[in-house]
C-alpha cells in the first residue's frame, strides 16, 4: 500500500476511538470518555456501564456520576436517575456536577409530577367507607439482566488485561442472549460487545464475521429508530475499513450519510437542527470521502469534501 493510501486510511481509522486513542489517560478516564461517546450515540446501556466502571476506578469522578444519572434519565429509568442526582449533590457539594445535578433534578421532579395520574374524585354524596387493612405488598425485585451482567464482567476483565477470560465471558453473554429468540436485541448487544473486543485486539476478520448478524437484528428491533441503525452501521464501517473491506465500509457509510442527511434536512425544516446532527453527518461524509480517495475516486471525494465545507460554515445553525 502506498504512503498516500496509508495516510488516508489512518485518517479514516482516527475518525473512531480505538483501544489506544487515549493511552495517556488513566483507566477511569478511558471509561469516562467511552461513556460520553456511547451517550452521544444513544447507546445508554453501554454508556451507563462505562460511567460506572469509571467511578469504580475513581470514586472521586463527580462528572462520571452526573453523566451516569443523565444516562439513566435518557433511558427512562427516572427513579434511578433521581437517586443518582441526589447522590451527586450529597457526595460532591459545591462542584459543577452537583450544580448541574440540582438543575437536572428540579426539571426531572417537575417532569415526574406532571406525569402522575390524576386521582379519581370521590362523589360528595358517597358515604365514607371504613378502610380495609391490606397486607403490605412486597416490591417486585427488578429482574436480573444476566446478559448485561456478563458483558459488564467481560469489559472489566478485558480492561484488566485478561483477554482470554473476557472473550469466554463475552461468548457466555451471547449464548445467554440467544435463549430469548433469534431477533432479541440482547443478541445484538452481545454481538456488538464481542465484535468490539475483536476490534480492540486487532482481530478485524472475526469482528466482521459478527457484523452482518448484528445489523440484521438491529434492523428488525430498531426499525422505528433509523438513527440507531445508522450508528450501528457507522461503527461497523470502522471494522470493515481496518479489515481492508472498503466496499462493505462504503456501502454502510453511504447508508449512514443518507440517514443523517434526512434527519438533518428534516430538523432544518422544523428549525430544530442540532450541532450533534451536523457532527454525525460531517463525520460520516468525511469517512466516505476518505474511502473514495483510497479507491482512486478523487473527483467524487472532492464533491463530498465541498459539501463538508458548507456544513462546517459558522452560519450553519
Amino acid at each position: 500500500m502506498s504512503i498516500c493510501k496509508t495516510s488516508v486510511l489512518l485518517m479514516i481509522i482516527l475518525a473512531w476511538p480505538t483501544a489506544g486513542f487515549c493511552s495517556s489517560l488513566t483507566n477511569a478516564e478511558i471509561f469516562f470518555e467511552k461513556g460520553k461517546l456511547y451517550f452521544a450515540h444513544k447507546d445508554y446501556v453501554r454508556a451507563a456501564i462505562s460511567f460506572e466502571l469509571a467511578m469504580q476506578r475513581n470514586p472521586g469522578n463527580a462528572n462520571a456520576l452526573y453523566y451516569d444519572a443523565l444516562t439513566y434519565q435518557q433511558a427512562g429509568d427516572l427513579q434511578r436517575a433521581k437517586a443518582l442526582y441526589k447522590h451527586a449533590m450529597a457526595v460532591f457539594p459545591g462542584t459543577k456536577a452537583a450544580y448541574y445535578s440540582l438543575l437536572a433534578l428540579k426539571a426531572l421532579e417537575k417532569q415526574m409530577a406532571n406525569a402522575r395520574p390524576i386521582e379519581p374524585m370521590i362523589e360528595l354524596t358517597a358515604k365514607p367507607v371504613a378502610p380495609v387493612e391490606k397486607p403490605p405488598i412486597e416490591p417486585l425485585a427488578k429482574p436480573v439482566d444476566l446478559v448485561q451482567e456478563l458483558i459488564t464482567k467481560a469489559v472489566a476483565l478485558q480492561e484488566d488485561g485478561r483477554g482470554g477470560e473476557a472473550e469466554r465471558v463475552y461468548r457466555d453473554a451471547l449464548n445467554q442472549a440467544e435463549k430469548g429468540g433469534q431477533n432479541d436485541v440482547k443478541i445484538a448487544d452481545a454481538l456488538q460487545a464481542l465484535s468490539e473486543y475483536y476490534v480492540d485486539i486487532g482481530s478485524y476478520g472475526k469482528a466482521c464475521d459478527l457484523y452482518r448478524r448484528e445489523l440484521r437484528i438491529r434492523e428488525v428491533s430498531s426499525r422505528h429508530d433509523p438513527d440507531a441503525i445508522a450508528t450501528c452501521m457507522s461503527r461497523q464501517a470502522n471494522g470493515y475499513i481496518k479489515d481492508g473491506d472498503y466496499a462493505m465500509a462504503e456501502e454502510l457509510l453511504r447508508k449512514c450519510v443518507e440517514t443523517y442527511q434526512s434527519e438533518y434536512d428534516t430538523a432544518d425544516h422544523y428549525h430544530k437542527r442540532t450541532t450533534c446532527q451536523r457532527q454525525k453527518l460531517v463525520q460520516a461524509k468525511s469517512a466516505l470521502a476518505s474511502i473514495l480517495r483510497v479507491t482512486n475516486r478523487a473527483t467524487e471525494a472532492k464533491g463530498i469534501e465541498q459539501e463538508i465545507k458548507v456544513l462546517s460554515q459558522p452560519s450553519q445553525p
